[in-house]
């Protein structure tokens, strides 16, 4: 992210005509807005910025790259926003295995109720006595009633049972 370092700072003080408007508005102290941005025209090897006692100015270099980097840094925010909603709602598809009568009983009442929840879900059930291979059959998810076999494999007990 070294080529991103000193951008949000840069366009911040370009924007409020100050590096302590820009070290409020972000949050930052004033000694970091600068060293950022130093660093980022050190790192194009141009003086974006002019900077006197009482104002800072941005040089017309300056004012083209700010126009352009304001872009990317909106496309930024927006990809990371859009990644952001697209995580808060599940979608996909599930796969999972389960014994036959604990899955119609227990399992398969909470999976009708979930996918009411949650339509962009697809669950795909195997009910099956047999132990899948869950590599092999792809399986996101198993449903195991007695002892678990030595696997690496994560396990959580869910409940217990009495015959």
């Amino acid at each position: 992210m070294a080529r991103w370092d000193g951008i949000d700072e840069f366009i911040a003080v370009g924007e409020e005509g100050s590096f302590t408007a820009a070290a409020k508005m972000l949050g930052l102290s004033v000694a970091h807005i600068s060293r950022h941005v130093t660093a980022l025209e050190q790192r194009l090897n141009t003086q974006l910025l002019t900077r006197t006692t009482r104002k800072v100015v941005l040089t017309k270099e300056g004012e083209v790259y700010l126009h352009q980097i304001k872009h990317l840094q909106h496309a930024m925010d927006e990809a990371t926003q859009g990644l952001a909603q697209q995580q808060s709602t599940p979608k996909g598809k599930i796969k999972l295995t389960a014994p036959v009568m604990y899955g119609e009983s227990f399992i398969m009442p909470i999976v009708h109720n979930f996918m009411k929840e949650h339509p962009e879900v697809e669950v795909v059930a195997t009910l099956s006595n047999e132990q899948e291979n869950l590599l092999e059959g792809g399986f996101d998810l198993a449903i195991r009633l007695g002892h678990l076999k030595d696997s690496s494999l994560k396990a959580r007990r869910l409940s217990a049972r009495r015959f």
